[in-house]
């Protein structure tokens, strides 16, 4: 961890990795548990209650239903502090696992994955606002590795978690898992804790100040707008593919343990994928960064079209290895598109209104694509409807940003100060213009 730190040019303190570490270890537990590994217990509950698609995937949209409860977890940040509310989420999730496995009819399991979904929300909304707030020099990069944490997770919970099952059976797999969930957020919540010493110095700071500047020209509500459309198209795509993974493997004719690697790899791949797409948050202006996704997106929904029965595995492997990249990558460059868009006094605000609508899209989609397959027997129209979205927002972001950035350049360089302090203001201006 410490060379990755390093790597990524980011302080390298012991309080400073503590906090980086916290902030890694609460979405590697909260997702990992509540999302990789409850992917893994949607094939045994199906054959032991002989449910339909569209339940299944309501059970993953039904984690998502809480997405008021990131409001309320940005707004309690300020009086209750980080540590309070991510132990109120671990308690509410780790609940909610042994209560799932007294329960026999779907109105139930939706109940208890919907009281999930609440503490995963209260565990994951705070880690990108105390990373703006803890490492503000580097808050792309900060990000981009506690991201990482939610799909490390599923790296090692998806494996495990099937394990479990097969060896134990789902319910006593349930049990196991609450028990990691407790004893490893005791340890995060300890971890968790403001550095002792600010990570940013005028100095450090001044990148990121002018990189937020960057691209004042986006500061409007429109492009806010274009942004929760593009979160709306993007987290659809990615809801899909990870509620339905699993089946999709399955329907090729995937072994459940190979099912459990591919699903794993996914994982890993996203890590990566995450610590990639905070560079390029970093490095680059969100009209390029947001583009490019959703395009990747778009071609991979289009992909996902020809999986069938008999596929070559070599052929899953290419959608499965981009597939995790992207889904690794979404998150800290639409995260650093708010951020960048926002003051920083409202950002707490405007995160927690996107982030409701990310889960808004999370869990509407998984239960959407269940009841096209059992209407249609097939994906087919569902991936190419996502694949439209995807294209159409991708062209209507790229085009309208270019032409907001071509206007203000053109605006900047039309105007002649004549006060010396208001020149030297606007001669900055040019310059983080390029």
């Amino acid at each position: 961890m410490t060379g990755l730190v390093a790597r990524l040019a980011l302080p390298v303190r012991p309080p400073e990795l503590s906090a980086l570490a916290g902030l890694f270890l609460a979405g590697f537990l909260a997702f990992g548990v509540g999302v990789y590994a409850f992917t893994q217990f949607l094939n045994p509950v199906q054959a032991e209650f002989g449910w339909n698609r569209a339940v299944l995937g309501g059970l993953m949209s039904a984690f998502w239903m809480a997405a008021p409860f990131v409001l309320v977890a940005a707004y309690a940040l300020e009086f209750l502090g980080i540590r309070a509310i991510v132990a109120t989420g671990a308690a509410l999730e780790a609940v909610g696992l042994v209560w799932m496995t007294h329960l026999t009819g779907p109105a139930e399991f939706f109940a208890v994955r919907f009281c999930m979904g609440v503490g995963k929300c209260l565990i994951v909304t705070p880690v990108p606002i105390a990373a703006a707030r803890w490492f503000g020099a580097r808050t792309a990069m900060a990000c981009a590795v506690a991201l990482s944490g939610w799909h490390v997770g599923g790296l090692v919970m998806a494996p495990l978690s099937a394990t479990l099952i097969l060896r134990y059976g789902w319910r006593s797999a349930a049990w196991i898992l609450a028990l990691i969930l407790l004893l490893g957020m005791t340890l995060t919540t300890w971890l968790l804790r403001a550095p002792a010493e600010p990570t940013t110095s005028p100095a450090r700071s001044e990148p990121a100040v002018r990189g937020a500047a960057g691209v004042s020209s986006f500061a409007h509500a429109w492009v806010l707008g274009l942004i929760a459309i593009g979160t709306l198209v993007y987290y659809a795509g990615y809801a899909t593919f990870l509620s339905q993974l699993s089946i999709m493997l399955s329907d090729v004719g995937l072994s459940a343990r190979a099912i459990a690697w591919g699903t794993g790899s996914v994982a890993v791949l996203a890590a990566l994928g995450t610590l990639l797409g905070g560079v390029a948050a970093h490095k680059s202006q969100p009209y390029r960064t947001v583009g490019a996704l959703l395009a990747i997106m778009a071609a991979l929904e289009l992909g996902a079209v020809g999986l069938r029965h008999g596929v070559a595995l070599p052929a899953v492997a290419t959608l499965l290895i981009p597939l995790g990249l992207v889904i690794g990558g979404g998150d800290p460059i639409l995260i650093e598109a708010v951020r960048r868009c926002t003051p920083p006094r409202y950002y707490n605000r405007c995160y927690g209104f996107w982030y409701l609508a990310c889960l808004a899209s999370l869990a509407a989609a998984p239960v959407l694509a269940g009841a096209s397959f059992d209407r249609y027997a097939s994906y087919r129209g569902f991936f190419l409807s996502l694949t439209a979205g995807s294209v159409i927002t991708a062209l209507l972001w790229i085009t309208t940003t270019r032409a907001a950035r071509r206007s203000r350049t053109s605006l900047t360089a039309r105007m002649q100060p004549q006060d010396p302090q208001v020149e030297l203001r606007f001669a900055y201006d040019r310059t983080r213009l390029k």
